[in-house]
């Protein structure tokens, strides 16, 4: 299988749920203020040493959903943070979750699971 390393290579061999277009919109929109709230305080650490995402991880995410969202990807399960200064994008289906992670160094990875193994892993570049 040849290695697809775009968000639009990926969409068109993803996940294949169809929410209708208004709860896409209002998804993505909740992405969108997530990235914004990490934004107001990036890169700090707690008393649990919990990194939240660093600058350049939002910056990285922001681009990535915009491209997610440009190529009618379907939406992330969830968003959330590494704890050590990236972020992932999860989606899930009956028999399988994709992950985007996003590390705080800027290298964008695509993992695929099913049955809890990893059945495709590779980098990402973006647009």
């Amino acid at each position: 299988m040849p290695r697809r390393s775009t968000p639009q290579q990926i969409f068109n061999a993803s996940l294949t749920s169809d929410p209708n277009e208004q709860q896409t919109q209002e998804h993505w929109n909740k992405v969108s203020r997530q990235l914004v709230n990490w934004g107001r305080s990036p890169a700090t650490v707690d008393e649990d040493e919990f990194e939240s995402p660093s600058e350049n991880a939002i910056r990285l995410a922001d681009q990535l959903a915009d491209e997610l969202r440009c190529y009618g990807c379907h939406l992330p399960f969830g968003i959330v943070s590494d704890g050590e200064g990236g972020i992932v994008f999860e989606r899930r289906d009956a028999d399988s979750t994709e992950l985007f992670k996003i590390r705080a160094d800027g290298a964008i990875e695509y993992i695929e699971l099913r049955d809890s193994r990893v059945v495709e892993r590779y980098p990402i570049e973006l647009a």
